[in-house]
């Protein structure tokens, strides 16, 4: 036996006045088609097949409109957790304006929804997103833009997928289940993007080798431990040749005041040949150290070679890499 809500439904598929136009002027056969839907979806309702229901009383409200297939449709939304749908049928029934002939059974209808729009306000979960971490964060649920805190998202029970991104912060999200009447808040912390490394280039074992950069600094190094190399023996040269003279015309150990500046040009000649060898030294370390650094990549050592040519005061470096 059908319930009283029910009973009204079928009292206001037959005996009611349609709403979209005088009773005349509705055709039998679309009263009788919406009295069909309804009917069905009468009974899919007490079947609790509620997407078939509501897919009834839909239909049936296209054809001849009643207000009791909108309280029923908003019924079957709340069944299924479609609670922010059943919320606005409900709102559009209660603001419904009737006519001054609607019976008493549309009346009650509205009446009957404002009672249980009531409990479905407090049945609407909400989920407040609290962000740290950037000044402008862009949040979504579900795909959709939603609002930071201190705005509540009102949601339908259920899983949500909540992501937050921002500019120079590494992206954020999770699946929150949400219950009815839940009043979640949801703390995030963002946090800066790691930096990216460089990405390095893998050189197969069979790769021939290569004349770049690995090479150009060993030889660089080399070159210029060759060059100061040169520059100390000439000037290491020039400096004995200089001390050789002076003391071929000393007596003794007293050697010719006129000789002093000739002295003191021997003197720093040595300084630097010292100097210059020292540098050569540390060229010949560095280049051996880098060539060892990469040994893999390093060029066949046979096809480089420096060569130093000395002169009489002169010295020149030539190299072939």
């Amino acid at each position: 036996m059908r319930n009283r809500v029910t009973t009204l439904l079928v009292a206001g598929l037959l005996l009611a006045v349609p709403l979209r136009a005088h009773a005349d002027g509705v055709p039998d056969d679309a009263q009788s088609s919406a009295r069909a839907e309804g009917a069905l979806g009468l009974d899919l309702f007490e079947a609790s097949k509620w997407q078939e229901a509501f897919d009834r009383f839909r239909a049936a409200d296209a054809i001849y409109h009643a207000p009791t297939l909108t309280l029923f449709m908003a019924r079957c939304q709340s069944k299924l957790g479609h609670l922010l749908a059943a919320r606005a049928l409900y709102q559009a029934l209660i603001g419904e304006v009737l006519p001054p002939k609607a019976t008493d059974v549309f009346r009650q209808a509205q009446r009957d929804a404002a009672t249980e729009l009531v409990a479905l306000e407090m049945a609407i979960p909400t989920l407040e997103i609290i962000v740290r971490g950037s000044t402008a964060p862009s949040v979504t649920i579900d795909g959709a833009s939603a609002a930071l805190s201190p705005a509540k998202n009102e949601l339908d029970p259920g899983e949500h997928r909540v992501a937050v991104t921002a500019r120079g912060m590494s992206p954020w999200s999770s699946t929150v289940p949400v219950g009815a009447g839940q009043a979640l808040q949801i703390p995030i912390t963002l946090r800066p993007l790691p930096i990216a490394e460089a990405p390095r280039r893998v050189v197969p074992d069979d790769a021939p080798p290569e004349s770049g950069s690995t090479w150009l600094y060993p030889s660089i190094a080399y070159g210029a431990g060759a060059l100061a190399l040169g520059v100390s023996v000439v000037t290491g040269a020039i400096a004995v040749s200089e001390t050789d003279d002076i003391k071929s015309r000393c007596d003794g150990s007293q050697c010719l005041a006129a000789d002093a500046e000739q002295g003191s040009r021997a003197q720093t000649m040595t300084t630097l040949s010292t100097i210059t060898g020292i540098i050569a030294v540390t060229g010949a370390v560095v280049g051996t150290g880098l060539l060892l650094w990469y040994p893999e990549s390093a060029p066949d050592r046979s096809a480089a070679r420096v060569e130093v040519f000395l002169g009489a005061g002169t010295a020149e470096l030539r190299g072939a890499f």
